[in-house]
């Protein structure tokens, strides 16, 4: 009850901190990133498939499939939208 009263008191607002994420990287920087990531990945595996060594090819497909969901899922998709504000009354 004293939550509902604190929140709903006239008393003048002194400071107000809004705290975010600082995304560094923006997401389409981020999708470059990968990008650019798979492009080399996939010119050594495919370089390395013409000269003989094919299982080189599929392990690749393997490695950049788990980076991707890695990097969507843990790291960058995780807190982008976390946030904490601190009133002082």
């Amino acid at each position: 009850m004293q939550v509902s009263q604190t929140l709903t008191d006239p008393e003048p607002l002194i400071k107000d901190w809004l705290m975010k994420r600082n995304c560094s990287v923006s997401l389409r920087q981020f999708v470059c990133f990968y990008l650019s990531l798979a492009l080399v990945s996939m010119v050594i595996a495919t370089t390395l498939f013409l000269s003989g060594a094919w299982l080189v090819l599929p392990f690749t497909g393997i490695e950049l499939t788990v980076v991707g969901v890695a990097f969507l899922i843990l790291i960058y998709a995780r807190h982008a939208v976390d946030f904490e504000r601190i009133r002082l009354y």
